[in-house]
């Protein structure tokens, strides 16, 4: 009660210390943040051990690293100069009424979101035309002046709306409408928003923190609470120092975790892997990106040029990578001679053979019934892989799991990190005319015979963002408009078969003029469309299913058409992905973020007139198609390549244990979500041996025991781990030299 006698206005949570809410808004992300690594732990196989230590590391850290600044934070919005603005803004907004202090958080909430998209817009704009340090200028004006110009328009609204509201009493004192505008149901119903909106664009995961978050802080904000609150305030700083104190250790032993956890930890958690990625850069004493603590795997802080992903100089005794070791010198281990005598090569320009590339992206190859997939998904493909002089290769991979890489690699038969490019904007990608490719081999006339007709069916994105890819196509572009993909994305695959259908009717098959097709064909790429006639269910992965069914069905008339041609017995046909797919495992969705045999492992099936085998079980790598390639053109001096001709494999199986003992190595580099992630990889069968280039996470394992990769091996097979991890360090020193 008032000195005279009124009701004193009921506490809406505004006034009192902003401590209290702010720590509970702390151990709300804290313990959100630690369901989602629980989840990410429990989808990555890791034991009861590993889940645990990540959830203490998660907690522990997410803790610490918010405690300090939630305390300023708060001395700061308790200060009268703030508490006095906020009050000024609240009155501009709805007057003094103080029971609807929750339309005052709203149109706050409004400005900051408004203000923040401008910033985002105009950032986007300017990183097209500016350099980074413009760009960002750009964006940080663009974000404050939007701020002023939107929190003056929702003021002036907010005021104008509610003399309308104070003119009509809509807002009585009795009316039980007002308990909605308070506070802590305002910031209730944002956590209920959050939990709704936030997986239907990005992973679960993604929406647990912020939703534990705001549903503690609209408990901080609960009016009943305020007697609690107080006593908080007045114990605050001890209160941080015991929980900085008791959290301390967590950092601090940070790089004694299992690899597994520690990968989590550095790229997979929504919230704590940017901050620790903010956080490493305070410590980074030599500025090259990477510090020696909180998993940023620098070995020497003082020396810019020694990093994780540095390059590092063969035999000069320093490890410049950080890998634990001085690279050695690389030894290219190039095919040895080997029978290829069931394959009839051409030995008249008439004899050469057509050449058919057909990519279908994102494929698994698990997914087919050929591997034994429980559902009906790919007649046609099975069906073409049990014809004569078809080889299906069991383990084929990519060398890296994207499609600027992959197709680089097809085209060139070079590992991606040997080849001239540039990296542009985001993943966009340029491959640069140094670069020597399979269609400009073949177009090119030899001896006055006139070379290949190249034509290729790619989608847009390909056109837009991976540029220099088709490079000596006679052809090469989309089946639509490359502008309106979005109109065909649903009939995408009917068109690219289209677009084949037509050019072959208007090609000889005398082989007066042979040919190099390409069709790509993109139904399996998330996002992945469900057809009525394959309704497998409406998850991800069964949405995946019903698109690669529609996919084999749309290709069987281009199957079609090809046998129907007199010079099918001259035509090379290839199916083959350019990466796979996830769908939970190891936390990870989509592709191109791992290493891991669901996202390397692809498709191969090939039709290479009089082959033997029906089955190939030997490690095989996309570079391997171009050296194949180049013979059944009548090319006797192929340009130099990474891979080897899978001519000898198909016809009999001598040759099989060089192709097992062959080292294959992967890559991969990918901006997606909040982090980077680059990595490599080498596969001598069947050990695969992986290496974090942005960090100390490091992996072995036996992908033939152990398909799904779930035991690392990396201490209990230390001589295995040693000899694998020579062969990388050589080979990265070796590409990055180039």
């Amino acid at each position: 009660m008032t000195d005279d006698g009124t009701k004193q206005p009921e506490s809406t949570g505004l006034s009192r210390s902003a401590f209290g809410p702010l720590l509970l808004a702390i151990l709300g992300l804290a313990l959100g943040e630690s369901l989602a690594g629980w989840i990410l732990a429990g989808q990555a196989g890791l034991p009861m051990g590993a889940r645990l230590s990540l959830v203490y590391f998660t907690f522990s850290c997410l803790l610490f690293s918010c405690l300090i600044p939630a305390f300023l934070l708060a001395r700061i919005l308790d200060s009268e100069a703030v508490r006095s603005l906020t009050e000024g803004y609240r009155k501009a907004c709805v007057g003094a009424d103080a029971g609807l202090h929750g339309l005052a958080l709203i149109a706050a909430g409004v400005t900051v979101l408004c203000s923040l998209e401008i910033g985002l817009w105009a950032g986007n704009a300017a990183g097209r035309m500016m350099s980074p340090r413009f760009a960002l200028v750009a964006t940080v004006l663009a974000t404050t002046g939007g701020f002023l110009t939107v929190g003056i328009l929702v003021v002036w609204g907010m005021g104008s709306l509610m003399r309308l509201v104070e003119r009509r009493e809509l807002w009585a004192e009795d009316c039980r409408c007002r308990l909605f505008l308070q506070p802590w149901v305002v910031v209730g119903v944002a956590a209920l928003g959050s939990a709704v909106l936030i997986p239907t664009l990005l992973p679960r995961a993604y929406a647990m923190a912020p939703t534990a978050m705001l549903l503690f802080l609209a408990l901080g904000l609960h009016p009943r609470l305020s007697a609690w609150q107080s006593r908080l305030h007045r114990m605050a700083w001890r209160l941080v120092v015991i929980l900085c104190i008791a959290t301390v250790p967590a950092l601090l032993f940070l790089g004694t975790a299992r690899p597994s956890v520690q990968d989590i930890l550095r790229r997979q958690l929504p919230c704590l892997s940017p901050l620790l990625a903010l956080e490493r850069s305070f410590v980074d004493g030599d500025g090259d990106g990477h510090s020696p603590i909180l998993l940023g795997g620098d070995c020497d802080d003082d020396n810019a040029s020694v990093h994780p992903g540095a390059r590092d100089i063969p035999m000069n005794g320093v490890d410049e990578d950080c890998s634990g070791a001085d690279a050695q010198i690389y030894v290219s281990q190039r095919q040895p001679d080997q029978d290829k005598s069931c394959i009839s090569l051409p030995k008249e320009p008439n004899e050469r053979m057509n050449i058919v590339f057909i990519q279908l992206d994102a494929l698994r190859p698990d997914h087919l019934g050929l591997a034994g997939y429980s559902r009906n998904t790919s007649p046609v493909l099975d069906a073409f892989a049990k014809k004569p002089g078809t080889v299906w290769f069991k383990n084929a991979y990519t060398p890296a799991p994207s499609t600027r890489f992959a197709m680089s690699s097809v085209f060139t038969g070079r590992y991606p990190t040997g080849l001239p490019y540039d990296n542009l904007r985001g993943n966009d990608f340029r491959l640069k005319p140094q670069a020597r490719t399979l269609a400009e081999i073949l177009r090119k006339s030899r001896s006055g015979v006139r070379g290949y007709d190249t034509v290729g069916h790619t989608i847009s994105f390909v056109i837009q963002h991976n540029k220099g890819v088709g490079q000596g196509f006679r052809n090469w572009s989309t089946p639509w408009p490359v502008r309106e993909w979005k109109k065909y994305y649903g009939r995408a695959a009917v068109e690219t078969t289209r677009a084949a259908l037509e050019y072959l009717a208007t090609m000889p098959d005398d082989g007066s003029r042979p040919f190099l097709l390409f069709s790509h064909y993109r139904c399996t790429h998330d996002p992945y469309i469900k057809h009525e006639a394959w309704d497998f269910g409406n998850r991800p992965i069964d949405r995946y299913d019903s698109a690669l069914a529609y996919c084999d069905d749309s290709i069987k008339p281009l199957l079609e058409a090809l046998e129907a041609r007199k010079d099918y017995d001259r035509t090379m046909v290839v199916f083959f992905s350019d990466h796979g797919e996830l769908f939970g495992e190891h936390g990870q969705t989509n592709h191109g973020n791992t290493l891991f045999e669901t996202d390397v492992r692809i498709v191969l099936i090939a039709r290479i007139p009089g082959a033997q085998r029906a089955v190939v079980d030997v490690p095989v790598i996309l570079n391997d198609l171009f050296p194949t390639a180049l013979p059944l053109a009548g090319i006797e001096d192929p340009a130099p390549s990474d891979g080897w001709s899978l001519l000898p494999l198909v016809c009999d199986d001598s040759f099989d244990e060089s192709w097992r003992q062959r080292p294959l190595y992967l890559y991969t580099d990918l901006k997606r979500g909040n982090v980077r992630y680059k990595a490599a990889a080498v596969l001598q069968w069947p050990f695969k041996y992986l290496r974090d280039l942005m960090g100390p996470v490091r992996a072995l394992y036996n992908v033939q025991a152990d398909p799904g990769e779930k035991k690392n091996l990396l201490r209990r097979e230390a001589e295995k781990t040693a000899s694998l991890k020579v062969m990388l360090d050589a080979w990265l020193a070796h590409v990055q030299g180039k």
